[in-house]
């Protein structure tokens, strides 16, 4: 797939299908942060995938990331990702900032084309303030079923005391 043939209504098609979860993993340690991933399917196009990622500083629970990639058989292309405010953003495009507060980052047309990073669009937030909120976001406005917002932990979390993924 040359992702420099989509769209913008692309990409919202593609954010906003309903998806649903075919698979997920326990919660792993990695270089200073927590990460979980789940994998979707497209509900009218099985042969499209998805794939949720969560990431959690092991520091500091208030420094998270929480996205949706869209998977091509050859590459992987993040849609959306919702990010703490733990730092602010610049968008190079429209020569404006984002102030450290929550954000999201959203793939355009227009940065793919530029070849900039796909998703270096960010709009700000105050709709959530935990990576759990955020994920609920995700949830909602991904058109997302099968995964509650509450299945992510804390980093503070003892992993023998989570749920389990694989159900």
């Amino acid at each position: 797939m040359d992702i420099y043939l989509l769209s913008d209504s692309d990409l919202d098609r593609y954010r906003s299908e309903p998806k649903k979860k075919s698979s997920s993993t326990r919660r792993k340690q990695k270089l200073g942060h927590f990460e979980q991933q789940f994998e979707l399917v497209s509900v009218e196009d099985s042969s499209r995938q998805f794939r949720i990622f969560t990431r959690c500083s092991t520091s500091n629970e208030g420094v998270f990331s929480v996205g949706l990639v869209l998977i091509f058989p050859d590459k992987e292309l993040v849609l959306c990702r919702y990010n703490s405010g733990h730092h602010g953003h610049r968008n190079r495009l429209e020569k404006t900032r984002v102030p450290p507060q929550n954000h999201k980052h959203i793939t355009t047309e227009r940065y793919i084309r530029a070849g900039l990073d796909p998703d270096g669009y960010a709009e700000p937030r105050s709709d959530y303030t935990t990576m759990q909120e955020a994920l609920a976001k995700l949830l909602q406005e991904c058109n997302i079923e099968g995964i509650p917002a509450g299945i992510v932990g804390s980093p503070r979390q003892d992993s023998s005391t989570q749920q389990s993924f694989f159900e």
